[in-house]
């Protein structure tokens, strides 16, 4: 079974996620406050988004958001403000485009792995060697064989 047509979907099905999680939400579109929440760093507890941070603080960054989608703020209203007040890194997304590139290629690499691997099993398996039977072992082969076709019948 060749492998390099699901590497390609794999790879391909890759950069079109990663692209479309670049673009990012639509700049002119009013999000809603989890939305918000779900894509902002924590500036208050690390590894967290804002929307799972358990801080008071947290808590305050939330009310301040929704309060910025009930006025009817846009995404790139609501970024600015997040880029102004916690900077770049509050915003959870790559820093560039290269970095949504390089799940689809580590599993691009994998899967070339994988099967450089299983490919040189099957050479290095031994084949197996045609076996040379004595006229007396054949004849008994024959005779067993033989009564086990007329058994079956």
């Amino acid at each position: 079974m060749k492998m390099w047509p699901l590497a390609a979907i794999a790879v391909l099905g890759g950069l079109a996620l990663g692209i479309s999680f670049l673009s990012g939400p639509d700049p002119d579109e009013v999000p809603t406050a989890d939305e918000v929440a779900g894509r902002m760093m924590s500036p208050f507890c690390p590894g967290l988004t804002l929307e799972e941070c358990p801080s008071d603080q947290a808590s305050r960054v939330r009310g301040e958001i929704d309060q910025m989608v009930a006025r009817g703020a846009t995404n790139s209203e609501i970024d600015r403000w997040i880029v102004d007040n916690f900077g770049e890194v509050a915003l959870a997304r790559p820093g560039g485009s290269i970095a949504w590139m390089g799940p689809p290629l580590l599993a691009l690499a994998g899967i070339g792995a994988v099967t450089l691997v299983l490919r040189r099993r099957v050479r290095a398996a031994p084949q197996p060697q045609p076996v040379e039977l004595s006229e007396q072992d054949e004849n008994l082969f024959q005779q067993d064989f033989g009564s086990f076709r007329r058994g079956s019948e």
